[in-house]
Formats: structure tokens, sequence, C-alpha cells
């Protein structure tokens, strides 16, 4: 029990963190915030040069982390956070997540993702995006030890830059995903750089982690106050090795105290 609240205790300081970084990024405008929070998705490592075989991660050299729901996978869409905003899709809803992170020796620099569901009343709704590598790479906490219950954390900016729509599919021209009003995201307001997390990765020998979260933080234009939200990925990134410390000792003490 005392494990859990640990780790329920970790995963809300890395959420908290986030928060933080993001509300710093913002520089106090008073933006809408829309956002996806995705469990239980599988997540498989490859290696450069092998792109076909499962390998081991240890975040060194070049490799690929392979994104992918099943039906067992769940996203909920909310507005600020808000529980009353809160959208949940489960499947046959849910139809699919996919997409692909690319790493060089601890640092993300690249790769995209792709959320889709259906709803009998819009159709098909879908959201694409940019894990972003050139001007702000992200970052990979390699502090993370599965073996003593400590998941690996993966921190990017995000854009929709090359994708019509803002990286959205409106197919019926409500301006929905599903059910969630998506206006304030939608041309022509600007698409604004978002945050990317994804997290409780805590590979198996070949590299496989069946049962991983994702969380996707997207600010809207169209309601800010004169002031443009600017990512500031250090904020975070800065915080991941302390978090992952926070939550090793914390774990080390409930092994100790049983």
């Amino acid at each position: 029990m005392l494990f859990q609240r640990c780790r329920v205790m970790t995963r809300f300081l890395m959420l908290s963190m986030a928060t933080v970084a993001m509300g710093t990024a913002v520089a106090h405008a008073a933006s809408v915030e829309l956002k996806f929070d995705i469990n239980s998705l599988t997540t498989q490592n490859y290696l450069s040069g092998a792109p076909n075989t499962p390998a081991p991660f240890t975040g060194a050299g070049t490799g690929q982390l392979v994104f992918g729901s099943d039906s067992n996978s769940v996203v909920t869409v909310t507005i600020n956070d808000s529980l009353a905003t809160a959208a949940t899709y489960a499947s046959p809803l849910f139809q699919s997540l996919t997409g692909t992170l690319n790493y060089n020796n601890g640092v993300i620099t690249g790769g995209s993702v792709t959320i889709i569901i259906y709803t009998p009343a819009t159709s098909t709704d879908s959201y694409t995006f940019n894990i972003v590598s050139a001007a702000a790479p992200g970052s990979i906490d390699l502090t993370g030890n599965p073996a003593i219950g400590v998941p690996y954390v993966f921190s990017a900016n995000t854009n929709s830059n090359g994708y019509a729509n803002n990286g959205f599919t409106d197919t019926n021209g409500d301006s929905k995903f599903g059910t969630t009003d998506i206006s304030p995201w939608l041309p022509p307001n600007t698409a604004l750089p978002g945050r990317f997390l994804h997290f409780d990765y805590s590979p198996d020998a070949n590299g496989l982690d069946g049962d991983t979260d994702m969380e996707v933080y997207i600010p809207s234009s169209s309601t800010s106050v004169g002031e443009t939200p600017v990512p500031l990925p250090g904020a975070f990134w800065a915080g991941l090795p302390l978090l992952a410390s926070l939550g090793l000792m914390a774990k080390l003490r409930a092994r100790k105290a049983r």
C-alpha cells in the first residue's frame, strides 16, 4: 500500500512540475488549454539500423519508440484540466493512437502522434502533432530504473506545423473533437506550441511496455490576453532528475519499511 502511495505521489509531482512549467511558459497569458490524457498504451523500443527488431531500452545510442493503442486504451479530453469538461473514450470509440518518438543518447530528436476517435454524432475525428526536435529538443529522464519501480519519463514540445486545420480533422464541420468544442484551436486561430509527456515507461528486456501513459497539452491563442505563450522546456527538464530521485528515495524507504 505504501509503495502504491509513493508511486502516486511521484506521478503527482511529475505532473505538478509539468503544470508549473507550462504556467511559467505562457507568461501569465489567460489562455485556454486543451488536454489529451491517454492511458494504457503499448510502447516498443527499436534501435537505429534494426527498425524491425525489438531492443532493450537504455536511452543510449539512436533509436525509436513506437506507440500504439489496444482494446484497454482510454483517452480523456478536457479543457483547462476541468473534470466538468471531461469526455472519455474507450474502445471501440477510441479507435487508435499511433506514433513514434526518435531519440539520440537521451535527447528526443523528433516524432509524431495521431489520435483518432469515433462517435456516432461526429463521425471520425483526429488530432495529429509533431514532437519537436530542432529548436527545442526534448529530454528523457534516464534516472529511471524499472527494476526498482521507477519508470522512464519523456518530455518535449509539440506543434502541428505542416498539418491542415492545425492538426485536427473536423469531418462534419461542427468544430468539435468528439463532444469537445475545439473552435479555439481551429483556423483562423494560430496553432501554438504544446507540451508532450510520456511516462510510466517500464520496459521489459525486449523494450516493450504494454501499459504506458501519455499527456498532451495544447494552449489556445484565441482567448489569450495580448501575450504569446512561449514554452520553456528547461523549467521542466531541470526538475526531472530531482523528481525521479524523490520517487526513488520514497520507494526505497517503502521497501525498507516492509
